[in-house]
């Protein structure tokens, strides 16, 4: 019995927790950067948080940026990671200083957390792992956080429904007008009477916001009820500031008043009103086609025209017309002339645009047009668009001409107003909505020209676009032009300023496979070069894998005589082919067979080929290597710059050290001469930049492949150069958002004063980091302590506070102290278990 009392005594003993302490810092809370950050210019880090015994939501916490000339908003996602900036986009930050500044409404609290951080970038172009810890916010810093809501981007959603007793009202539909001062906004509710409006942070547009901004708004919503003649209407308010979304937004809808009928009728130039219906014909027992009739609608800034279907049904709106229609009364009017009849279809029908948006069943029905009609119809003409066709014919008797590919000049009264060619059959049109022509009197002249005789085929014919839009059968018969009709072909040759030219690049090399792709094709008159548009790959014509080539829209020539040289490098035989011919752009506007047969290249003629070189434009491509001995550097994201007399071009390798220049930003094009490649990137574990440069002529090859560079550490005064690189290149920041887990601090109780600070913790070579940030201000200079990615260890000064007050130990160095007491309080709890053992034993062998 005394041994089964005394087991209960030690296993109840043994059961007594020992005393033990948990550090205040988690392993987990703390962010871990790379000893290397070998990407460009990013910022990236984690959102924290400190508050005690609650699970705080970080997403969609808002982080301010500001430096450099900017405020920009972003926003974390939904793990509390956020990012500014994107290298591989039009996104990115420049060069400088930051302020981070990152909030978050709770709403079960009624308050915010609030934190800080400070960035540099400088030498590494992508920094992730600028976490923020955020803290709840003190009074200052929520002033700090309300001069931010403007930035702020908003929307609101919710319902609309009916109030009206005793009866069912469809709310699909209805009209939504925000307003604050001005109208903002403009929508309109689903078939279930839900609406919703506003833009949120979009990552893609890092500066804009959304039409809805900080403040109050009132929210109108309203609906044309036809077989009641009388409008739904209904109001509400709302307020923006630090709830970015206002959901459940409903407004009850009712019958409106008179002075509710005026509020809805301000808003009707809201409308985009639409009319559509059906055209029919009032004729007994004759059946007319009413497909492709007119209907005209006058406007205040003119008139707007569009024609019916195959079964007569038309609709006018913003994407038939071209613009909606705004409130107001229409008179609307069809017609089609019926060629058969000689004479027009015509018909109006009055429509008014106020209560409904969209007014159906305006059918129209059509007559035989009276006198006085066919003088409204005639003002209706000036506005449709016009086209013709025919075929071209020669009234040559003795032989069979080729009539192919014919010239037809279109004029109205001596002024060109369209240019076209036959097929091959000796078939043309011209005109559609595009580039159709307008009412009116028309000459038609066609020519060619036929080499082996030596002269010009000419004919001419006269149209008249006035009743039939689509008017075909416009043929025009050739014959040898005379004197004066030469004369006027040259006459127009001379003057018309653009020239098109065909061919085709062949080869006169036996047994070779030759790839004629990027062939340059240069063409000289009068022995000076004459080129046409210039664009960015230069002044002369490339053909393309087949061998075909052509000047025309981007690079025209002009009227004369051109020698053509085309010339092309091969690497691998290093010689050039060579080619040339001539071609007469004299007596026609277009030439299709100005084939250029190539050979090798003679010593002469190489000497022309190389006078071309400064008309060609150069690209490369290489790799970066490491020279560095017994050290694995990754070379990818290595920054890349490649120079002439200026910067052409900058941004960064691939992952295996691999660039080409036409990847990079910013780039043009390279010029015949002298060009340098230089490349750099910062090895933060060794804090210093690799460094390797090397100089290239470009003049044969075009596409120079190969440029590689060595990179070795850099000198100072290399480290000098790099300097003045770095404003060029492009970062961004990312990180993720905290909550601050100090045990030692009642959050909750805790009242904070405008220099309390936020802690940005970081784990960096295995040492704890600890900057503390000074939320006084949002500047950057005083907004707490620069994050130096160059410095980043733990300062073991200690920190003077605003009021000149010491703190000789950081939550860090208090974890610290409490881990290393551990083993000590344990020894002392088992010392005192085994006494009371002890004790208990003695007392029962007494009894």
């Amino acid at each position: 019995m005394k041994c089964s009392r005394y087991f209960t005594f030690v296993s109840l003993l043994l059961l007594i927790p020992s005393p033990v302490y948990s550090m205040g810092i988690a392993e987990d809370s703390v962010t871990t950067i790379s000893s290397d950050l070998q990407e460009p210019y990013s910022i990236s880090g984690n959102l924290l948080s400190g508050i005690q015994s609650e699970i705080m939501n970080l997403s969609n916490t808002y982080i301010v940026i500001q430096g450099n000339g900017i405020k920009g908003l972003g926003k974390s996602d939904e793990y509390g990671n956020y990012k500014f900036g994107n290298i591989s986009s039009d996104i990115w930050l420049e060069h400088g200083s930051y302020s981070l500044t990152a909030f978050k409404y709770v709403s079960s609290e009624g308050k915010y957390l609030f934190g800080t951080a400070n960035i540099s970038l400088n030498k590494n172009q992508q920094v992730p792992n600028v976490d923020i810890t955020l803290d709840w916010a003190s009074e200052d810093e929520e002033k700090i956080i309300e001069s931010f809501f403007p930035l702020l981007r908003y929307s609101l959603s919710g319902s609309v429904f009916s109030n009206v007793q005793n009866q069912i009202v469809n709310v699909s539909n209805t009209q939504i007008v925000i307003q604050r001062n001005a109208i903002r906004g403009h929508t309109k509710s689903d078939i279930f009477g839900n609406y919703y409006y506003g833009e949120l942070y979009n990552p893609d547009e890092l500066y804009e916001g959304s039409d809805l901004r900080y403040g109050n708004y009132s929210i109108t919503a309203f609906k044309y009820i036809p077989s009641e003649e009388k409008f739904l209407f209904g109001t509400t308010n709302v307020t923006f500031n630090y709830n970015e979304k206002e959901s459940d937004v409903n407004i009850s809808l009712d019958w409106a008043s008179k002075d509710e009928e005026r509020i809805i009728e301000s808003f009707f130039y809201l409308y985009e009103y639409s009319i559509s219906g059906k055209l029919f014909s009032d004729f007994q027992n004759e059946s007319v086609n009413v497909s492709n009739a007119n209907i005209a609608v006058p406007k205040n800034n003119g008139c707007a025209v569009r024609k019916s279907d195959d079964y007569g049904n038309y609709k006018l709106d913003e994407y038939s017309i071209a613009d909606w229609l705004e409130c107001g009364d229409y008179s609307l009017t069809a017609f089609k002339y019926i060629s058969s009849e000689g004479k027009y279809l015509f018909g109006t029908k009055s429509v008014s645009l106020h209560n409904n948006e969209e007014v159906s069943d305006v059918n129209i029905t059509l007559d035989w047009a009276s006198e006085d009609e066919e003088k409204i119809i005639e003002n209706f003409l000036l506005n449709l668009i016009y086209s013709f066709s025919g075929s071209i014919s020669s009234n040559i008797q003795s032989g069979t001409l080729d009539v192919s590919n014919a010239n037809i000049i279109i004029q109205a009264n001596g002024t060109l107003k369209g240019l076209t060619k036959g097929d091959i059959f000796g078939n043309y049109n011209y005109g559609d909505l595009d580039y159709g022509l307008n009412y009116g009197d028309y000459s038609l002249i066609a020519f060619k020209y036929v080499p082996s005789e030596g002269k010009y085929l000419f004919g001419t014919t006269n149209v008249s676009l006035k009743n039939v839009q689509n008017l075909s059968n416009v043929n025009i018969t050739l014959d040898w032009a005379s004197e004066d009709e030469e004369n006027l072909i040259k006459d127009f040759l001379l003057n018309y300023e653009f020239r098109y030219l065909y061919g085709n690049i062949s080869s006169n090399i036996q047994n070779e496979t030759i790839n004629f792709s990027n062939t340059c094709i240069v063409a000289k008159k009068n022995d000076s070069l004459k080129f046409g548009k210039y664009n960015e790959y230069g002044n002369f014509g490339k053909c393309n894998e087949y061998g075909n080539y052509r000047f025309d829209d981007d690079n025209w020539l002009e009227h004369g005589n051109y020698s053509l040289t085309a010339f092309k490098y091969v690497p691998f035989e290093e010689k050039f082919l060579y080619g040339t011919t001539n071609v007469s752009l004299e007596r026609d506007i277009s030439t299709y067979n100005a084939n250029i047969s190539l050979d090798w290249a003679s010593e002469d003629e190489e000497t022309i080929i190389e006078s071309f070189f400064p008309l060609l434009r150069y690209s490369l491509s290489g790799s970066v290597f490491s020279n560095i001995q017994d050290k694995n550097i990754d070379i990818s994201n290595t920054n890349i710059i490649i120079e002439e007399s200026y910067i052409r071009g900058f941004g960064s390798t691939d992952e295996c050290g691999n660039y080409n220049c036409s990847d990079l930003y910013d780039f043009y094009m390279l010029n015949y001469g002298n060009c340098s490649v230089t490349a750099f990137k910062y090895i933060s574990s060794e804090g210093k930049f690799l460094y390797g440069t090397t100089n290239v002529f470009l003049n044969k090859n075009q596409y120079l492949s190969n440029v590689n560079i060595a990179l070795h550490w850099a000198s100072e005064d290399e480290e000098k150069i790099i300097e003045d690189f770095l404003p060029r290149l492009k970062y961004s920041i990312s990180g993720k958002i905290r909550i601050n887990s100090d045990e030692n601090e009642n959050i909750g109780n805790k009242k904070r004063t405008s220099s309390s600070s936020g802690s940005l913790l970081l784990k960096y070579n295995n040492s704890l980091a600890n900057i503390t940030s000074n939320n006084s201000s949002n500047s950057i200079s005083e907004a707490g302590d620069i994050y130096d990615e160059e410095n980043l260890s733990m300062s073991e000064k200690n920190k003077t506070t605003a009021k000149g007050e010491t703190q000789n130990k950081t939550a860090v160095t208090d974890s610290m102290d409490k881990a290393k007491a551990m083993p000590e309080l344990a020894s002392i709890n088992l010392i005192f278990t085994l006494f009371l053992v002890f004790c208990l034993f003695k007392r029962e062998l007494t009894k």
